[in-house]
């Protein structure tokens, strides 16, 4: 049977005997009040005026074995004293008219404390600082208050943009880099708040920032760095300013599409490229449904038929609906008697040019590979070097 015991008598041994002194398990209910009585708590006085970064990295020191705070929980526990509840802002902006319904589409990209702690990043960049740690925590409640919808509503837009215009039909299985998301939302909110930059040419140049980041593996490292030196450089070639270098500079020839780890930027990327296009089913020619849950990954040179590690290469993968038909059958077998008409418009929706279907009807590998590394690329250079 369960027993509660009153926080009360803890410390009052006396009462505490009173209550307990005739229960069967006395001794080892006893016990337990001395171990938690007893139980040494360390204490480290700092002087008032200690600046929060020092507080925190004492913290962090005394609780190396413990549970570690994000930046967002930091945060959270700075403005609650300001009556700005973070947790309690989250939990509204999943709330919707009809509650069959996320208010945000956003809400998906993962867990709430990284929910909140790209909202809060959003709102750093839009007031014009950096994305340390040491600043993020000093936020200040009117900053919340301020431009937390705001903040919502850009990342909102980034979310959307990168589901129906770059490809990413399963955010946390195929988006190149999630932290990508931070600095595309800033920038869709510097265009939208100025009439004279909310035009194509702006969205352009961010479609050309995205792409040449993906395929140039840029938010591999020193991410908060990148993103912040990015949403300055585009906002000024936005404005009129130079093309950023590393836009200008981006060398086709770099991109390694013999990539095979489907967790890396490359891999992801041309898989996003691929659903840009539309792609048709191979039987039937139709178009997919590219929901998340009916996407499966095709080798399209089979990996248990070809034994050859160049099949697990991104340039032999493409997406389906289902596999029942295509199975592990060799091209040769699986397009033999198809319509050349109808099957190279199939194959251009996959990013495989016409010239490729001898190689395929000829189950030659590295011919094939080859002419679909040179496509690729074509559809590469048009994102990232633009019209």
């Amino acid at each position: 049977k369960k027993m509660v015991i009153e926080f009360s008598l803890l410390m009052d041994e006396k009462k505490f005997e009173d209550k307990f002194k005739g229960h069967k398990d006395f001794e080892k209910i006893n016990k337990i009040r001395k171990n938690f009585i007893e139980y040494k708590i360390s204490i480290i006085y700092l002087p008032k005026n200690t600046d929060l970064e020092r507080v925190l990295e004492t913290f962090e020191r005394m609780n190396r074995t413990g549970v570690p705070l994000s930046t967002f929980d930091i945060l959270t526990a700075k403005l609650y004293k300001h009556k700005v509840n973070l947790r309690n802002l989250l939990e509204e902006i999943k709330k919707s008219e009809d509650e069959k319904k996320q208010k945000y589409e956003f809400l998906e990209i993962g867990p709430i404390d990284t929910i909140g702690e790209f909202v809060v990043k959003v709102i750093s960049l839009i007031k014009g600082s950096d994305l340390k740690k040491k600043t993020l925590i000093q936020l200040k409640p009117k900053d919340i208050k301020d431009y937390w919808k705001r903040a919502c509503d850009a990342l909102e837009e980034a979310y959307r943009r990168v589901k129906k215009k770059y490809g990413v039909f399963n955010f946390k299985k195929w988006m190149p880099y999630s932290t990508m998301l931070v600095p595309l939302a800033a920038m869709l909110d510097y265009i939208k708040k100025s009439k004279k930059l909310n035009k194509p040419e702006s969205y352009e140049k961010i479609d050309r920032w995205y792409w040449t980041s993906v395929f140039s593996n840029r938010y591999d490292q020193a991410v908060n760095s990148v993103a912040v030196e990015d949403y300055k450089k585009i906002k000024a070639w936005i404005s009129g300013g130079e093309e950023p270098e590393f836009i200008k500079n981006f060398n086709l020839e770099t991109v390694n599409l013999e990539e095979k780890d489907q967790r890396s930027a490359i891999y992801r990327g041309v898989i996003n490229l691929i659903a840009i296009q539309d792609p048709l089913d191979f039987e039937r020619g139709q178009r997919y449904d590219l929901h998340p849950d009916k996407i499966q990954i095709d080798h399209i040179f089979p990996k248990s038929v070809f034994r050859d590690e160049r099949v697990l290469n991104v340039t032999n993968i493409t997406i389906i609906t289902s596999n029942q038909q295509k199975s592990n059958k060799a091209p040769s077998e699986f397009f033999k008697g198809k319509n050349k008409d109808r099957l190279k418009d199939v194959l251009k929706s996959h990013i495989i040019p016409e010239d490729a279907i001898d190689d395929l009807l000829k189950d030659n590998l590295k011919g094939f590979l080859e002419k679909r590394r040179r496509e690729i690329i074509k559809v590469i250079e048009e994102k990232t070097k633009g019209s």
